[in-house]
């Protein structure tokens, strides 16, 4: 546990490194000479830390509204069968763990 809480902190003071804005580290396409430009004014006076997290946070919004809120929050077995009923059987010697996989052994 204490490992666990070491190496959090470790990445946050990594984060905030990372994030810190100065020319070392977290440079605005302004100050590499514009080798990264994004052809807007107002976003190449932006660190590029912060527009790449923007960005990244922004794709997985519109993902999760668009896509990850229509599937179903449990999954459900094939043709009813719970794994519960499939590991009793197989505890019970009804068959092969490695071969019995709906009927087909190949």
């Amino acid at each position: 546990m204490p490992l666990n809480v070491l190496a959090l902190a470790w990445g946050g003071g990594m984060l905030v490194n990372f994030a810190w804005p100065r020319a070392a580290s977290n440079p605005t396409p302004l100050q590499t000479g514009l080798a990264l430009n994004f052809h807007w004014h107002w976003l190449n006076n932006r660190p590029m830390f912060w527009t790449v997290l923007v960005v990244v946070a922004l794709v997985g919004a519109a993902y999760f509204a668009l896509v990850q809120r229509t599937k179903p929050s449990h999954l459900q077995a094939p043709g009813g069968r719970g794994l519960r009923d499939r590991g009793a059987r197989i505890a019970g010697g009804g068959g092969d763990a490695l071969t019995d996989r709906g009927g087909a052994a190949g």
